[in-house]
């Protein structure tokens, strides 16, 4: 075995996350998105009457053991979500269009950080679209990776036998957001969230709590 081979993990991520997913809900919610790369899929489960928003996850993230620092060793392993409102379009022909696949495109970019190279993410780490908005239909460039607070919190984390891996939230920023929490670091930036009553779920014309008006802690 080589060092890069070492570094990847045997296991199914498709079923783990599968398997982790139907612990939570209903099957018949689950489904995978289709034109997502071979070795990073993305699923979705659906918006219903209880539950008001769609949830993305990544599946493939954690086959590449993180090299992490000494002290983290529990944080080798990750999967990205996202929680989107539940009238975003999410059938395959709707998918073809950016302003609506721009989200799994986030999620994929963050799943392909984790090679055996030092690069690692977790709890407060932010991931920059180099300066450039997701989208042209949005002004979001960068995500912020935290515990989501809106599904069960026996849902953030994946424990297995041999590992466990840590499922993170991706909460798209504006620039002024980035540069307050690179500054300040990423408690004050959700301090700054929770005063604005900025939710989870994605919404694209939220309010910035860094604009000028709003830079007072």
């Amino acid at each position: 075995m080589n060092a890069e081979e070492s570094f990847i993990s045997n296991e199914n991520p498709d079923r783990t996350v599968l398997d982790h997913l139907k612990r939570f809900y209903d099957e018949k919610d689950i489904g995978r998105i289709e034109k997502t790369e071979d070795l990073i899929h993305v699923y979705v489960v659906k918006a219903n009457r209880e539950r008001p928003y769609h949830l993305l996850i990544t599946a493939g993230m954690s086959r590449i053991q993180m090299d992490v620092p000494p002290g983290f060793e529990d944080f080798r392993f990750s999967e990205v979500m996202m929680l989107l409102p539940e009238y975003w379009p999410l059938f395959a022909d709707e998918l073809e269009k950016e302003e609506n696949n721009w989200p799994i495109q986030v999620l994929q970019t963050i799943a392909k950080l984790p090679v055996p190279d030092g690069t690692w993410v977790s709890w407060g780490h932010t991931v920059s679209n180099k300066d450039a908005p997701f989208s042209r239909f949005v002004s979001v460039e960068s995500s912020l990776l935290v515990y989501s607070i809106t599904v069960p919190e026996e849902f953030v984390k994946i424990e297995l036998p041999e590992k466990v891996i840590h499922i993170y939230s991706a909460i798209p920023l504006y620039p002024e957001e980035l540069e307050f929490k690179i500054k300040y670091g990423a408690e004050n930036l959700l301090d700054k969230f929770n005063r604005y009553q900025i939710p989870e779920i994605l919404d694209c014309d939220r309010e910035n709590v860094c604009n000028p008006r709003h830079l007072r802690f």
